[in-house]
């Protein structure tokens, strides 16, 4: 077999050489060598044999190599024991394994549960196992045995054990080190748990070339700076690990002094290995930056049921920010398949489910037949009759959503179902759901995984909690919570936040649907959520937001970090007049988003005689003009801050609200006053200068009737920009049903499978709809009768009045549209969006991803942001953008 061979080649050529180097102990390949043929002798005259399964529960460090390769050598197959695991699901593992015998050290024999299975603990045998021969007659053990029984976490609240025949790990390994171009010089730094599949590759890689193995402890693969420091002091030239461990060390050491961080980031690395997760761009160009050795960068790709699929060295010219990192070329033995859901190919640069084929695939799930099934299909695309008997003849489902480039590199997108990866570890939520739903705290639970407040993927556990802890804060049920999964579940399964809901929302046909669970409160984790209220406003603040959240607010929180928007500030404005008699808007809770802060407001003498039309959004520091974002229909402005991370920071933001958004006075309900009062609200600020004009839907009527209203006054209005409007002669232009069919599988094609079925029932609903806005209006008035508390509604009406009245006349100046890419049928064919019938100067139009309503939605609104920066920074090159 390729790996002893190689093995026992280099104890010929260079027995001397380290082979393993942990802590202050060292094995020479011959040493290695040796004990490894001692402890293979002396599990065979124990009864070991070929397939025979053995488990192992030992701690990092020179006995679990040995005790690893002696199963090898012997054709055994080993099952990974991690001491570190809770009771429980070890001894859920040795239940259904059932091993022959398990090696166990003197520290790790508590760790294994009472069990009927032979135990050899290595301390107590030493002198027997030492007593055993040096020598042993190579053997070659059959490729379709078992290499290994691997635990992964189970969709159905049940690890899963993968079966890896030995065959695929020998084809794996050549090849890998075939791509990664190994020396006998090198020095590969082994940071990987024994219970994942990438240890193979760490351990056998190496070893395999003559190069050096150096084995890091528990210890220094949790702590960044210990790895560092572990780098440069053993010269280590090639590293192996995920790469949130990358985005940690880097993060550490940005906080030191800066000799202190260059003395850290100086090291012997000429190649760094990403595994485990998906690589984003971002964390790949910090390592590069930060890197004083300038290393060649290798992105590797599979699972734990395929060991290998595909790995892409990353060019020195990859300039990509954005998205996650190629995983490349499958490797030789191994295909690649990019389905629809028909289970079709998609072409080249399309969409689909990644399925893989080849000498990669595993044996099945242990004693799972049904799972097995699940994701193992015939394949249909064997490329020939030889390949099929050989190894191509099944498909692996892997569930990630991927694309192909002409040349065959695959690009993984992300999943197809609700599996994760944290820190490299693969995690199917279904196992912590049904860990919470058999305890005490949660008698429901939704387990999803968010990027938190360091920007990092974390565990969120959304539960219906038990009657005796319903009435406890989100921080204290996180903390139960806990307590209870540790128990039962590895340390990084816990999830990092609880959010306590009354009931998971359901879809229609009553499946639990993830996709509407609201966003997590990060900040009920910080010290600062709790406080004691200094008076009896703030008393009143907090049992106000209380009811607004779900869950008790610290006095320093932000209202907007909470998650507050522009709908649960107007539902606290209500509360706030019937509580203290005073009418409040938007602009003063961005003034005092605090309950302090607004608690002093409102105790003070402030009174409130107008209402506020100019909402501050964000106040730059630079000279530019602001840019001014006119209200929708809804008449209020805070969906456009999700806008303010892709504009430059030093770009003043405004946002223009409805009159009588606030309560405070009655609506307008013409175009043309409210662009009037408007452009009078923005020269009391901005006195003079070119004022800029963006415009959502009815928005961009506004705006567009402002910029009349400039010329009129002989001024420029500098910037107008239409954000997926539409004229009104457009809207009412006449349809056919061919249009609309035609139009309909267009936009069928450019949507994901998730929205297809929901936009064909609005495009046929919508087609037969008559008199859209007096519904409309008729609709808002209806809000406003069941919803006297929410002033917002106030406006619905007189704005959708104002929509319908209005005529827009010519216009002289020049216009900048945003069109959504998804399109109605009246509008499809037309780029313009009706606005070349109306506009004489220059018109230049950008296409942005997705639907009318969802141009300002992740990530759509990123390309938005980018559109927005071409013309705010640097308006003298306007012309050099295509215009129609």
């Amino acid at each position: 077999m390729y790996m002893l061979e190689a093995f026992n080649h280099h104890v010929q050529c260079q027995g001397h050489k380290v082979a393993i180097d942990c802590q202050e102990q060292t094995l020479t390949y011959q040493a290695l060598q040796n004990q490894i043929n001692q402890l293979a002798n002396y599990l065979e005259q124990k009864g070991v044999t070929v397939g025979t399964r053995v488990g192992l529960c030992l701690e990092r460090g020179t006995d679990a190599v040995i005790g690893l390769l002696a199963l090898l050598h012997l054709g055994a197959t080993y099952l990974p024991l991690d001491p570190t695991y809770p009771a429980e699901r070890l001894a859920y593992m040795l239940a259904e394994v059932k091993p022959f015998l398990v090696l166990a050290q003197e520290q790790t024999l508590d760790c294994l549960p009472d069990t009927t299975i032979a135990t050899l603990c290595l301390e107590r045998e030493q002198a027997n196992i030492q007593a055993h021969s040096m020598e042993r007659s190579a053997q070659r053990p059959s490729g379709e045995t078992l290499a290994y029984i691997m635990y992964t976490s189970g969709s159905t609240g049940k690890p899963k054990g993968v079966k890896m025949p030995r065959v695929n790990v020998e084809r794996y390994i050549q090849a890998i080190v075939e791509i990664l171009d190994l020396h006998k010089e090198d020095i590969y730094l082994h940071t990987a748990s024994f219970s994942f599949s990438s240890s193979i590759r760490q351990l056998l890689v190496p070893l395999s070339q003559g190069a050096t193995v150096v084995l890091t402890t528990s210890a220094q693969s949790k702590n960044p700076l210990a790895l560092l420091r572990l780098m440069s002091a053993k010269n280590v030239t090639i590293s192996d690990t995920v790469a949130s461990v990358w985005r940690s060390v880097l993060q550490a050491v940005n906080s030191l002094e800066p000799a202190t961080k260059t003395e850290l980031l100086t090291n012997s690395l000429r190649l760094v290995l990403l595994s485990g997760a998906l690589t984003t761009c971002s964390v790949l160009q910090r390592i590069r930056q930060n890197l004083k050795s300038r290393p060649q960068i290798i992105n590797i790709y599979g699972q734990t049921e395929t060991i290998g699929v595909c790995a892409y060295r990353v060019p020195e010219d990859f300039a990509q920010t954005d998205g996650y990192v190629p995983v490349g070329l499958p490797y030789a033995h191994n295909r690649a398949y990019v389905l629809d859901e028909a289970r079709q190919p998609v072409q080249a640069g399309e969409i689909g489910e990644l399925y893989v084929s080849g000498g990669c695939i595993f044996a099945g799930y242990l004693n799972r037949p049904d799972l097995t099934e699940s994701v193992l299909s015939t394949n249909p695309w064997a490329a020939s009759e030889q390949e099929q008997a050989d190894f191509c003849s099944q498909l692996y489902k892997t569930g990630d959503v991927a694309c192909q480039t002409p040349a065959g590199v695959l690009e993984i997108r992300g999943r197809t179902d609700f599996q994760v990866k944290i820190r490299g570890m693969r995690i199917e939520l279904g196992e912590i759901e049904s860990a919470i739903e058999k305890g005490l705290i949660g008698k429901e639970a939704i387990v999803l995984a968010k990027t938190n407040a360091r920007d990092e993927l974390s565990l969120v556990a959304y539960i219906v909690p038990q009657p005796d802890v319903a009435q406890l804060s989100s921080k204290a049920l996180t903390r139960r919570l806990k307590q209870e999964l540790e128990k039962t579940l590895p340390s990084n399964w816990l999830p990092e936040l609880v959010v306590p809901l009354t009931a998971l929302p359901l879809t229609p046909n009553g499946k639990r649907d993830r996709l509407q669970l609201p966003a997590p409160d990060w900040s009920a984790l910080s010290s600062e959520s709790d406080g004691v209220s200094q008076s009896n406003t703030e008393t009143q603040l907090v049992q106000i937001w209380s009811e607004l959240f779900g869950f008790k607010p610290g006095l320093k929180d932000n209202f907007f970090d909470l998650g507050g928007n522009s709908l649960m500030a107007v539902q606290l404005f209500a509360k706030l007049e019937r509580s203290f008699g005073k009418k409040l808007s938007l602009n003063h809770l961005l003034e005092h988003p605090t309950i302090p802060t607004l608690g002093t407001y409102l105790e003070s003498e402030h009174h409130q005689e107008e209402s506020i039309i100019l909402v501050p959004l964000r106040k730059g520091e630079s000279q530019a003009p602001p840019l001014f974002c006119i209200h929708a229909v809804g008449g209020g402005v805070m969906f456009y801050r999700r806008l303010l991370p892709y504009l430059s920071l030093e770009q003043t933001v405004y946002g223009v609200q409805s009159r009588g958004f606030d309560g405070v006075e009655e609506p307008l309900n013409t175009v043309s006053e409210m662009a009037q009062l408007y452009l009078q609200s923005i020269r009391q600020i901005y006195p003079e200068g070119p004022i800029y004009l963006v415009g959502h839907s009815f928005g961009g009527f506004v705006a567009y009737e402002m910029a009349q209203q400039l010329h009129q006054q002989g001024e420029e209005p500098g910037l107008l920009i239409l954000l997926d409007v539409k004229t009104p002669k457009l809207v009412k232009s006449r349809l056919s049903k061919r249009q609309l069919i035609k139009t309909v599988t267009w936009n069928l094609w450019q949507l994901p499978n998730s929205q297809k079925l929901k936009y064909i029932r609005k495009s046929i609903k919508w087609f037969y709809r008559k008199r859209k806005t007096k519904q409309d209006r008729k609709y808002a008035e209806e809000l406003r009768v069941q919803n006297p508390d929410i002033r917002m509604f106030n406006v619905l009406g007189p704005n959708y009045q104002a929509q319908e009245s209005y005529q827009p006349k010519s216009y002289s100046g020049d216009l900048v549209l945003c069109r959504a890419s998804i399109q109605s049928p009246r509008s499809a064919k037309n780029r313009a969006l009706g606005w070349d019938e109306l506009v004489d100067g220059a018109i230049r139009i950008h296409t942005i991803p997705g639907q009318h309503l969802t141009i300002l939605d992740e990530p759509n609104v990123q390309e938005l942001g980018k559109v927005l920066r071409l013309y705010l920074g640097e308006p003298a090159k306007l012309m050099e953008i295509a215009f129609l």
